[in-house]
């Protein structure tokens, strides 16, 4: 059998919704002679190697989007704000065999992977006593001197996140819950010794108002 080789490009997808599916049909030639065929179908990830991903803080491997204009190929799109990918997610595929042949198919799901170079910053989660995200808590990040380098801010899971890439020697940091009205009436600072290019992870708890540094 010759060896057929067919392109799809990501633009043959039109522009569907995250989560839709397309249907990929192949034309064999007379199999008479030998009575079998194999169908080699490579999958690339319309995602791959696209900018303006970072990995979530909760050490799942997932990916999250800052929204921001990415490109695919020649094409540059703006992906939804805040869309996450989990590691390890699955995607179903269906082949059909035609009724009576005697074939099977094979496993029809296959499984994204997320690949993330370091990510350099700050990083961590704030949480009640029972492990529930608190949204809207500030995060300050000073450096040696004491001055503020930024303020981060848990989102809807409790999670936040600086990216900051230190270049110079190691020296002790702070990073600081201050006291914000409504949610915290106790703050609480920890300093961190933080080395060029660290990715630097506070986990932080508020009780009653006090914060603390998570168990």
């Amino acid at each position: 059998m010759p060896n057929l080789k067919q392109t799809i490009p990501l633009s043959a997808y039109g522009n569907p919704t995250v989560g839709a599916s397309t249907t990929v049909d192949v034309t064999l030639p007379d199999l008479s002679a030998t009575g079998y065929a194999y169908i080699n179908l490579h999958l690339d990830y319309g995602l791959k190697r696209t900018s303006n991903w970072s990995a979530t803080t909760d050490g799942t491997g997932g990916a999250i989007n800052s929204g921001l204009p990415t490109t695919i190929g020649n094409t540059t799109v703006t992906l939804p704000p805040g869309m996450t990918i989990a590691y390890n997610q699955p995607y179903t595929f269906l082949d059909n065999v035609v009724a009576g042949s005697g074939q099977t198919t094979g496993d029809p799901t296959v499984y994204s992977e997320n690949e993330f170079k370091k990510i350099a910053g700050f990083m961590g989660q704030i949480t009640d006593p029972v492990s529930q995200g608190i949204a809207g808590i500030n995060v300050e990040i000073k450096d040696d001197l004491g001055g503020l380098v930024g303020t981060a801010t848990t989102d809807a899971d409790g999670f936040y996140l600086l990216v900051y890439k230190y270049t110079g020697k190691g020296t002790n940091w702070t990073v600081n819950v201050p006291v914000q009205a409504g949610s915290v009436t106790t703050g609480v600072t920890v300093s961190k010794f933080v080395k060029a290019n660290s990715s630097i992870l506070t986990n932080f708890q508020i009780t009653a108002g006090v914060a603390s540094v998570a168990p």
